[in-house]
């Protein structure tokens, strides 16, 4: 857009504000109706609509409506100002819009045709502006789009599918070096303070953030900065965009090279040292003891914790000669509370006097005395001191040390003993740690002499597992019983572990007894009194009990032995488990557990406090009543069959009832389905009627009927695949949701009911 165009839209916009017709205002001047006036009336004519131009603005005027006759021309002076309009941005300005666009439109994870779709309600595929922004959202990159394809508030939605397409098909530019010249300008820029965004905007009268190439160049040159004619042309060349400059990218770039200029000055400056606790408190032991004074009497009078601002207040008004940093570093690190000082620690470790004794030189010589000692017998006496330390705990009195001394001819006095237990004290006052003391003392064993040791032959010291041979009259009654523990569901070796309270491995032959009769009553006394004769009968060795137990698990699971566990034939049990009526209880149950947060095995607990893992079978029933279960006659007599003991006929085996809730899985919404199918069926019919509303809505501002798209459909039933080509040539957008409530309501064995369908949605209004 040149001088006069913006000359003429401002002359538009004078007269619109006014409210005053250009012909009214001409007719003045051209009173005999020629349709010319000349040069001076023109001018005049401009200066009463307010219009003041410089004169080679008047010129540039005159000349694009002056006549053959040097006079101006009225109808062609009313046309321009008529039909004046901004020019119409460019679709490559909008280049980085519609890639903003792509973005969001990518996170709804659809395209632009389906998110526009509900806007286009004649499917004309256009959209007004408003609704073109409604379905974007508030992003500003919509804004610029809805402007730029806008044609009198009216988008075209194939345009800018289009554009967008030939936008992400274009290959990606090639990468550019940035040249030094950018990072030496940028320096400048920021070192002289200059405002370098505004002299961009200033001159971007379109607001796209570009410029000509011309103008960018002006720009840089009036800043200052001293560039030559080449670094000026490096600088375009990087941020050329067709014809014009990217001068955004060029602003991001110097304020990121700002921001990695104070990076790099906060690196370079030098990191004072972090005080040390130790140099602090001999500096203050220095100071305090050439003044002769104690740093407890600074804080005389003061309660034992005093606030952070007192401390440093005394500490600095005293001038110990410590900086206030490693004050700071004082107050931090003897913080009880918040912002109260614990200054009693600090008290103690300043005025506490080194204590200087000689008994821990006196200790070396004695263990100096000790080794030399040791060395000259060649003696090792690690072996006897692991032989005092029998409970491992690498202490012992120091009195047994002295002892095994004396016995080979070295004696110690009693200081020198006191000496060693102070250099190595245990946990109580006669003992000493005798690893340590057992290390120093301990002569080299390379200095002794070498003696022959006799040939011998090399023995095989590698543990080898020993295989535990169970005798065959056992075998049989421990297959019964480790049955019986799978039936029951319990852990033998937990059992006899709890009676075991020294945790000695063995077992009184009376408590053998007692947990044998009591989970296997059928166990005979001829049978007992053999495992008590082969694992002990005094101390019942039930760890290695346990351990032929397990040998014989795979005894146990063998087709033979595994009809003797459930409670009848395994194909039996698994007929029954298929019958539709205990699936449908097992998954009313799981719901009713997963509703009320009860564990399974609570249903049975209160009749079953020993946790055996079976109940009397006339109280099973009672147990589900009591959690407020409903359990139907044919349904219980259902589970008598399938959990019955086989053994015991009076016995109700819950575990694996139990065991199967457990691993059967579902959700509360399920759950509630499944204990409520009314409420279920209601909210379907809801979501239904919601959807037939809209889509006799839909047909009916079409004046359209949903029986025009079901017309050559014989009656009756109808199969899924076309009941979904016929919603989809309505040309309505119905979620995956919503028809699939469709076909849950009008669906069934046969097919879809598309007749009812059709009449639901001619009386939705009135359902």
């Amino acid at each position: 857009m040149n001088r006069v165009d913006e000359i003429i839209l401002q002359l538009q916009k004078i007269v619109r504000t006014r409210g005053a017709d250009l012909n009214d205002e001409i007719r003045v001047y051209d009173r005999r109706r020629f349709g010319y006036i000349s040069i001076n009336q023109f001018e005049s004519l401009l200066a009463s609509l307010g219009l003041r131009l410089m004169p080679q603005e008047h010129r540039a005027v005159q000349e694009m409506f002056v006549g053959a006759n040097g006079m101006i021309d009225c109808k062609k002076f009313i046309s321009a100002v008529e039909n004046a309009h901004h020019p119409k941005p460019q679709r490559e300005d909008c280049s980085t819009a519609l890639l903003q666009l792509h973005q969001r439109i990518s996170e709804e994870n659809c395209t632009l045709k389906y998110l526009l779709r509900p806007y286009d309600r004649m499917n004309h595929g256009v959209i007004s502006e408003n609704d073109f922004l409604k379905a974007m959202g508030t992003i500003p990159a919509a804004r610029i789009v809805a402007r730029t394809f806008s044609d009198n508030g009216q988008i075209d939605i194939n345009e800018v599918d289009e554009a967008l397409n030939k936008l992400l098909s274009k290959p990606p530019e090639p990468t550019k070096t940035r040249p030094y010249s950018i990072f030496r300008t940028a320096n400048q820029l920021i070192h002289r303070q200059i405002d370098y965004w505004s002299i961009f905007t200033d001159r971007d009268r379109h607001n796209i953030g570009k410029l000509d190439i011309p103008v960018f160049a002006q720009v840089l040159v009036s800043t200052g900065i001293p560039l030559t004619n080449e670094e000026i042309q490096e600088i375009v060349d990087y941020y050329r965009v067709d014809e014009k400059v990217n001068y955004v990218n060029f602003v991001e770039d110097v304020r990121k090279a700002g921001q990695t200029q104070k990076e790099v000055l906060e690196l370079t400056k030098p990191v004072p040292p972090e005080p040390v606790l130790e140099d602090i408190i001999e500096t203050l032991k220095t100071i305090c003891k050439s003044r002769k004074i104690k740093l407890a009497s600074l804080f005389e009078g003061c309660p034992p914790t005093i606030s952070k601002y007192q401390f440093t207040h005394t500490l600095n008004n005293a001038r110990l000669q410590i900086s206030p940093k490693e004050i700071d570093f004082l107050a931090k690190l003897y913080e009880a509370e918040k912002d109260y000082i614990d200054y009693m620690m600090l008290v103690r470790k300043v005025d506490t006097p080194k204590m200087e004794s000689t008994a821990l030189s006196d200790a070396d010589r004695t263990i100096s005395k000790i080794r030399d000692f040791l060395q000259t017998k060649e003696l090792i006496l690690t072996p006897r001191f692991q032989k005092f330390d029998r409970e491992l705990s690498g202490e012992f009195p120091v009195s047994l040390f002295n002892a095994v001394l004396s016995q080979f001819g070295c004696h110690l006095t009693e200081y020198e003993i006191e000496t060693l237990r102070l250099k190595y004290p245990g946990h109580a006052i006669p003992f000493v740690r005798w690893h340590e003391l057992d290390n120093e003392i301990e002569p080299d064993p390379s200095l002794f002499k070498p003696k022959p040791a006799p040939v011998t032959e090399e023995i095989d010291t590698k543990p080898h597992p020993v295989e535990r041979i169970v005798p065959d009259e056992l075998v049989n009654i421990l297959i019964n019983i480790q049955s019986e523990c799978v039936r029951l569901k319990i852990s033998l070796y937990d059992e006899l572990r709890e009676l075991d309270r020294n945790k000695c491995c063995y077992l009184a032959q009376y408590q053998v007894n007692s947990v044998m009769l009591r989970f296997f009553p059928q166990l005979k006394r001829e049978d007992l009194d053999k495992l008590t004769q082969h694992y002990g009968a005094r101390q019942f060795k039930y760890l290695d009990f346990c351990k032929d137990l397990d040998s014989c698990s795979m005894k146990l699971s063998s087709p033979l032995n595994a009809q003797n566990i459930g409670g009848g034939t395994f194909p039996e049990k698994q007929k029954e488990e298929e019958n539709p009526d205990f699936v449908n209880l097992i998954r009313r149950m799981k719901a009713f557990c997963v509703k009320k947060y009860l564990p399974p095995d609570e249903i049975f607990r209160q009749k079953d406090t020993s946790c055996l893992g079976f109940v009397p079978m006339n109280r099973a029933q009672s147990c589900f009543n009591e959690v407020g279960f409903h359990v139907f006659p044919h349904e219980m007599k259902l589970l008598e069959n399938i959990y019955r003991d086989s053994k015991f006929s009076e016995r109700f085996v819950y575990a694996p009832l139990v065991r199967k809730l457990e691993n059967l899985e579902m959700d509360g919404d399920t759950a509630k389905w499944i204990l409520t199918p009314e409420l279920a069926q209601n909210q379907i019919n809801d979501h239904a009627h919601k959807v037939l509303c809209g889509i006799h809505e839909k047909l009916k501002v079409r004046r359209k009927k949903i029986a025009n798209y079901f017309l050559g459909v014989p009656s009756g039933k109808m199969s899924v695949y076309n009941f979904n080509q016929r919603l989809n040539n309505l040309d309505i957008v119905i979620e995956p949701v919503e028809q699939q409530i469709l076909l849950t309501k009008y669906k069934n064995d046969n097919g879809v009911d598309w007749e009812l369908f059709v009449h639901d949605v001619e009386t939705a209004q009135l359902m």
